[in-house]
């Protein structure tokens, strides 16, 4: 029975996904797992009772999850809902079956979009002629065959082997069908509050900041990528870009995630926050709109 004092943490369900063992591998027994069908689902999550959730942010392999950074679009994100930390996991995939379902029998697989993409060179190779079916995670996938009964012989699903010890009448077919064994997916813990205390980042993990930032300074000047980084002043080690929603045609957000590259550790931690706070001071000062989404 799970412990009601402990506090909540959304992860994209059901259990035996790839985000549940992230999570409990970061917090162990110290959280109630709180499941959500979909990644906005466990963004909308946190709240006063639920302050904890895992979003996944990019796989090795297939890149940025798209998902993700439209929601941090979400006014409520940098103010409600802040990034504490960050979580990586391998990913590795198996096709599971229903117990006496052999590879020539299959004719859909299901799974998550990214790993789908993920395991594409194994589905070219072996079945080049099934459907493929997108569901919200791959554990989702492993349920939907588990409980369709003998309607689902000729289904499949790619999930993790962990999946066929959880639900009834599953056995992996294969394993490790992932097109690189460097398979991990990096995910972002987020919280309600920026002072929520979480279980520590290994002592080796660099600093990080994210940025939201808007790319024009007003309606008559349009920003250049170059113009925002030089305004930071601070080492970016990525910028991602999505559509500014109900302004101009192809206005954007950019979202640049910063690095801090000292090496000395005395006081990095609130250096590194004063860092972060004069680049969003440089920005101010230049007219460029900008909310910090998360600092760890």
């Amino acid at each position: 029975m799970a412990d009601t004092h402990l506090p909540r943490l959304a992860f994209l369900g059901p259990l035996g996904t790839y985000s549940h063992q992230a999570a409990f591998n970061r917090f162990g027994r110290s959280v109630q797992y709180y499941e959500r069908d979909t990644i906005a689902n466990v963004f909308n999550a946190l709240s006063d009772e639920c302050p904890l959730a895992l979003i996944p942010q990019e796989n090795s392999l297939y890149g940025t999850v798209i998902e993700t950074y439209d929601l941090f679009r979400s006014s409520c994100a940098g103010r409600d809902k802040f990034i504490l930390g960050e979580v990586t996991q391998s990913i590795r995939h198996s096709l599971v079956v229903r117990k006496g379902t052999s590879l020539s029998g299959i004719k859909r697989i299901l799974s998550h979009e990214q790993a789908l993409g993920q395991c594409a060179r194994f589905i070219e190779a072996h079945l080049p002629n099934a459907s493929l079916v997108r569901v919200s995670s791959t554990a989702a996938a492993a349920v939907a065959i588990s409980t369709s009964g003998e309607g689902a012989c000729g289904d499949a699903a790619i999930c993790s082997e962990h999946c066929a010890s959880i639900f009834e009448g599953l056995e992996v077919l294969r394993e490790g069908i992932q097109d690189d064994d460097s398979n991990i997916t990096r995910f972002f813990v987020m919280s309600t509050s920026r002072e929520r205390e979480i279980p520590l980042q290994p002592a080796t993990c660099p600093q990080h900041a994210l940025l939201r930032i808007g790319s024009t300074v007003s309606p008559q000047k349009q920003l250049s990528v170059t113009d925002i980084l030089v305004a930071i002043g601070l080492n970016v080690v990525r910028v991602d870009r999505r559509p500014l929603l109900g302004r101009q045609p192809f206005e954007s957000y950019y979202f640049v995630e910063l690095l801090d590259t000292r090496t000395d550790p005395a006081g990095a931690d609130r250096a590194w926050k004063d860092g972060v706070e004069q680049g969003l001071i440089r920005l101010k000062d230049k007219g460029i709109d900008s909310v910090l989404l998360g600092i760890w």
